[in-house]
C-alpha cells in the first residue's frame, strides 16, 4: 500500500453551511415596518401631526354653525395669514382672518358679540368667528357663488358687484381670470389651491383608514 508523500497537503475538512439570517431579518423588518405604519394611518395623532392646518376643533365647530366645509375656512385662514393669530397686514387687518376692525365691529354688532376693540382679534377663536360669519355671508349674498364670495372676502362686496361679473353657466377658471383686480384674482386661485390640497389630504387619510367617504 503507497503512502502519500509528506509534502502533500490534505483538503481541509469541510465546515457546515450556515443558515443565512439576512433575507429572514429584512423580511421581518418590513412586516414590523408595514405594521407600525398600519396603526399610524389610523391613529389621529399621526394625521394630526402631519396636517399643516391649526385651530382644528375651533374650525369644524364653525363650519357646523354656519354651514361650510371646514377645508373651505383652513383655505382661507392659510391664505390670509398663514396661520399666524398675531399677523397684521400693511392696511391694517389683523389676525387669522385678517379682518380689518371696522369690519369686525359690523359683523361682532350683527351677531350681539361681545367684542370689545381691534386687540380683541389677535384672539384666534374670536378672529376665526367672526371671519367666518362674515365669508359666510358673502357666500350667501353671492349665492353660492365661491370664486365671487371670495373676491367679496378679498376686496369687499360693493367693488365685486361693480364688476357686473355673472357667475351662471361660466367656467370657474374663466370667471377668476375676469376678476379685474390682480391682486383678487390671485388671492381667490391661492384659496381655491388650498382648498382643494387640504381636501385631497382628506381623501387620502379617509382611503388609507377604510373610511366610507360622506
Amino acid at each position: 500500500m503507497r503512502t502519500p508523500p509528506a509534502s502533500a497537503t490534505l483538503p481541509a475538512p469541510t465546515r457546515a453551511a450556515r443558515p443565512r439570517r439576512g433575507p429572514r431579518l429584512a423580511a421581518l423588518c418590513l412586516a414590523l415596518a408595514a405594521a407600525a405604519t398600519l396603526l399610524a394611518w389610523r391613529s389621529e395623532g399621526f394625521w394630526n401631526a402631519l396636517s399643516p392646518i391649526s385651530d382644528k376643533a375651533q374650525l369644524y365647530r364653525l363650519s357646523g354653525e354656519i354651514k361650510v366645509d371646514p377645508l373651505l375656512l383652513a383655505a382661507i385662514v392659510r391664505a390670509e395669514s398663514g396661520f399666524d393669530p398675531i399677523a397684521r397686514s400693511p392696511r391694517g387687518a389683523v389676525g387669522l382672518m385678517q379682518l380689518m376692525p371696522a369690519t369686525a365691529r359690523q359683523v361682532a354688532r350683527e351677531l350681539k358679540f361681545d367684542y370689545q376693540d381691534g386687540d380683541d382679534l389677535y384672539t384666534g377663536d374670536i378672529n376665526l368667528t367672526l371671519g367666518a360669519h362674515y365669508f359666510a355671508r358673502q357666500l350667501k349674498d353671492f349665492h353660492g357663488d365661491l370664486p365671487l364670495a371670495l373676491a367679496a372676502y378679498n376686496a369687499g362686496p360693493a367693488k365685486v358687484r361693480s364688476w357686473g361679473l355673472d357667475p351662471w353657466g361660466q367656467d370657474q377658471d374663466l370667471l377668476i381670470s375676469r376678476i379685474p383686480l390682480p391682486a383678487t384674482r390671485a388671492y381667490v386661485r391661492r384659496v381655491l389651491w388650498y382648498y382643494r390640497l387640504f381636501a385631497r389630504m382628506r381623501r387620502v387619510k379617509r382611503f388609507l383608514r377604510g373610511e366610507p367617504e360622506p
